[in-house]
């Protein structure tokens, strides 16, 4: 019996099938990639010119917003420095009270009638005629200076004095000199502050709440006010135990405020 050889084409065959087949899948596979690769960066594309323009959109509008600010600023100030020039030369007075619940900041060369000061720090520095005074420690301290003469510096904090005085008492006690005492008091806290007859070309106080009587007319309560005195003349009470610490009352050429509701200017 005689053996028949294998043929040798359908191993061939089953060989060519395999590659064709690996070859479409291979390529099939570098097609997806490629189209998701062109997807990819159109959509990367797209976003960053989004972005580029929003960045653009808000850098103009930015710009806008910090030009009207500054335009609003420079008619404020313009509008402030007018209004100065006018009551300047103006002789028109109003009388007027204001109790507030913010101290206002002042520094002043000034003639004072009569000062009074509450405090209980006696470690502050207090020099008469170029000698620290010396005082015991008690629970409150009452200063009243009378006849000053030189310059007053007071905020919310505390308050200092440089200059010349007729008299002075300290709890009771009197101190005077044939000529005028020299008085330094240098940042002493203080817990009441009273004024008898100031001058002062402006006062301003930060928003705060309060209520302003103009004359008989007017009464305007203030809800987070900002507000400015024009040469005021009167008295000033400060006692921070109580909620509104400011009293005032006097004459003013004109009164400024500004809210978030309401601006408006009596002269």
């Amino acid at each position: 019996m005689m053996n028949m050889p294998a043929p040798s084409g359908a191993p061939k065959h089953h060989t060519r099938y395999y590659i064709v087949m690996i070859t479409l899948v291979l390529g099939g596979i570098f097609l997806l990639l490629l189209m998701n690769d062109e997807e990819g960066r159109l959509a990367i594309t797209g976003s960053t010119v989004g972005l580029f323009k929003n960045a653009t959109d808000a850098a103009v509008e930015s710009n806008e917003d910090a030009g009207e600010e500054e335009q609003d600023s420079a008619t404020i100030r313009t509008t402030t420095q007018t209004l100065e020039k006018q009551l300047e030369k103006s002789s028109r007075e109003v009388d007027f009270s204001l109790t507030f619940n913010r101290i206002p900041r002042v520094i002043k060369e000034a003639k004072l009638d009569e000062l009074q000061i509450q405090f209980s720090d006696a470690s502050s520095a207090i020099s008469v005629n170029g000698d620290r005074l010396e005082l015991s420690e008690l629970d409150e301290m009452t200063m009243n200076v009378l006849g000053f003469n030189g310059k007053v510096n007071f905020n919310e904090n505390d308050i200092s004095l440089d200059g010349s005085a007729k008299r002075l008492e300290v709890n009771g006690i009197s101190l005077s000199s044939r000529d005028k005492i020299k008085l330094a008091v240098n940042g002493l806290s203080y817990e009441a502050l009273t004024i008898n007859n100031i001058e002062l070309k402006d006062i301003e106080f930060d928003n705060g709440d309060g209520s302003l009587k103009v004359g008989e007319k007017l009464t305007y309560e203030l809800e987070q006010d900002r507000m400015k005195l024009y040469y005021f003349n009167g008295l000033v009470a400060i006692n921070k135990r109580n909620d509104t610490a400011v009293n005032l009352e006097g004459v003013a050429r004109g009164i400024s405020i500004s809210g978030a509701l309401l601006d408006f200017t009596v002269r």
